[in-house]
């Protein structure tokens, strides 16, 4: 759940910057979701967010696996059995983990999946003035 509480802050400021969504319509982290036509199945879902007839759906995993990327892909063959009120929305896939090689971004990119990583930005000091200015 770590990886997790590291993907979802970034989320909206992707949503903003990367895909133009500056109007969110919903959003939630670790939502468990039932099927519209079974209600006895339901899946949950690490990350969404949606807005402007867009619909972001995010998996995240600590470890990336072959088999995470490909049960993800599957996973999205029709969301909106699970979010029916975004239904006509298009949908932004992307797969999240602390590091992604080469290889399995190549493997998100052929499902059309977007990779999110770890970066040089992912953390930030949220106390640098008050500190700096006690140090002198």
């Amino acid at each position: 759940m770590i990886a997790e509480d590291i993907v979802a802050p970034n989320i909206p400021r992707l949503a903003r910057e990367v895909f133009g969504i500056t109007e969110v319509q919903a959003s939630g982290q670790r939502l468990e979701r039932r099927h519209v036509a079974d209600p006895s199945r339901f899946r949950e879902f690490d990350m969404m967010l949606a807005g402007q007839g867009k619909l972001l759906v995010v998996e995240t995993k600590a470890t990336a696996r072959v088999k995470h990327i490909d049960e993800f892909a599957e996973g999205l063959k029709d969301p909106f059995e699970y979010f029916p009120e975004h239904r006509g929305s298009a949908v932004i896939p992307i797969f999240a983990s602390m590091a992604i090689g080469p290889d399995f971004v190549r493997r998100l990119t052929r499902h059309r999946i977007y990779a999110l990583a770890l970066g040089e930005r992912t953390l930030e000091l949220l106390n640098l003035a008050e500190v700096s200015a006690r140090r002198g």
